[in-house]
């Protein structure tokens, strides 16, 4: 992480979101500077994009990243409001151990102010796809959990990206068993970030999917405070102002509970 930016997280005078999509993105059609006026207008000290820059070419969901249009228009961007906001350019990897060699590749070939590593997929699908199919809860739930710990281990990322995923794919009876089922690997997931120093995100972006819990859980967010003494940052995860701002508030509450100095 750029040093400049874990001073950023420290401070507890500035609020702001790495967690943000933008036109560079395959599932959104926002511009960067869109963002960047609204949240100079919400009074953020920083903001940062992190848009998805996927491995495998066979994805019909996949997002590839043009990684020297997005740096251009950051950087023109970030040059028209140096004065206003501090701005910082990031990734968000699509992590499968299966593509392990290259993502290694790119997290070498290219340089990021911050990675943001999340798990979209198991067993080379979608989680979204294998969810709402015939694949045992159980057995998702167990894979996605090898996947953070094996992503942990092996990229050089900063944050974990929406860990508790799977979440967002289960509804009514089957969200609680999903909060018992990622209850019971939590001791594994929490043991892989305090070695690695990983920072956790609590991502807010299941409000807008119109669930009522965060990812990760409640649960997990308190162990993981308790036990490393660390910031947890608060990120919308937005793929467009509209929900850059309907999750404002509640972030801004969060960030007041759990922000703190990097340790």
């Amino acid at each position: 992480m750029l040093p400049e930016l874990a001073s950023f997280i420290s401070d507890k005078t500035k609020f702001g979101d790495l967690h943000v999509h933008t036109k560079f993105s395959n599932d959104s059609d926002e511009e960067i500077e869109e963002y960047v006026k609204k949240a100079i207008e919400l009074g953020y000290g920083f903001v940062g994009f992190s848009d998805h820059m996927d491995v495998d070419q066979n994805d019909p969901d996949g997002s590839f990243l043009n990684y020297a249009g997005y740096r251009v228009d950051f950087e023109r961007v970030k040059k028209k409001y140096e004065n206003d906001i501090k701005m910082f350019f990031g990734v968000e990897i699509d992590y499968q151990s299966i593509f392990l060699e290259e993502i290694q590749n790119f997290c070498k070939q290219y340089s990021f102010d911050f990675i943001i590593g999340s798990v979209h997929c198991i067993f080379g699908k979608q989680l979204y796809r294998l969810m709402n199919g015939k694949e045992p809860l159980t057995k998702c739930y167990e894979e996605y959990v090898k996947e953070n710990i094996k992503m942990m281990r092996s990229i050089p990322l900063d944050i974990v990206g929406h860990m508790d995923f799977p979440r967002r794919y289960t509804r009514g009876e089957e969200d609680i068993c999903a909060a018992d089922i990622f209850s019971e690997h939590s001791s594994q997931l929490l043991k892989s970030v305090l070695e690695t120093w990983v920072l956790l995100e609590i991502n807010t972006s299941n409000l807008l999917k119109g669930l009522s819990s965060f990812m990760p859980c409640k649960e997990f967010i308190q162990k993981y405070y308790d036990a490393t003494k660390r910031t947890v940052l608060a990120s919308s995860d937005s793929h467009s102002v509209k929900d850059f701002v309907k999750t404002n508030d509640i972030r801004y509450e969060l960030w007041a509970t759990y922000g703190r100095p990097l340790g």
